[in-house]
């Protein structure tokens, strides 16, 4: 079960309860990394990164608290990967009003992840108003090539119809930006 899986990478749900996996294989590490959803109660996000090339070999696991005021929930994480980091997004929503009032984004220095005793220490949240800059449920790149710069997410899911915002987490790692969103013009489908 995925609640197995958290208590064997030494992350134990909060609540009993996780949903929502999502992973990647990264090539240029060698790494698999995975994100879920944390309890019913806390909605901690879960990260995991594989202790070697075989998802087999065990893994390290870590809960990280985006909401110490325990008043909104995660879901639908989405997770990217470049040379120097691992990119989270997920819908942040309030628990009083039952619907997205912001998105959830996480970056995490891969050096971070990848050390002998791993970490997320260094990771950075951004909250960002779901109308925003980065649109409500962006999805950030994949780069599988090595390469890293300004990484790109982009968003379905807009107030302006027949468009996809298009926003970039810039900066580095240790000190990431997110920077101005942009729309890309989608015809209908005849």
């Amino acid at each position: 079960s995925l609640t197995g899986f958290w208590e064997s990478a030494g992350a134990p749900p909060q609540g009993g309860v996780s949903w929502d996996p999502k992973g990647l294989y990264d090539p240029a590490s060698q790494r698999f990394f995975v994100t879920s959803c944390d309890s019913l109660d806390t909605h901690d996000l879960m990260i995991g990164v594989s202790k070697t090339s075989d998802p087999t070999d065990g893994w390290w696991g870590f809960r990280l608290d985006v909401d110490p005021n325990d008043e909104h929930k995660i879901d639908y994480p989405q997770i990217g990967v470049d040379a120097e980091g691992v990119y989270i997004t997920a819908i942040y929503q309030s628990k009083a009003l039952e619907r997205q009032v912001a998105t959830l984004v996480v970056v995490l220095p891969k050096a971070d992840l990848l050390a002998p005793t791993p970490s997320i220490a260094n990771a950075t949240v951004f909250i960002r108003d779901v109308l925003g800059d980065v649109g409500a449920t962006p999805h950030p790149a994949i780069n599988l090539d090595g390469g890293a710069g300004a990484v790109p997410m982009l968003s379905g899911r807009e107030v302006v119809v027949g468009a996809l915002a298009a926003s970039r987490i810039g900066g580095t790692v240790e000190a990431p930006v997110i920077e101005d969103q942009t729309y890309i013009s989608v015809p209908p489908v005849p």
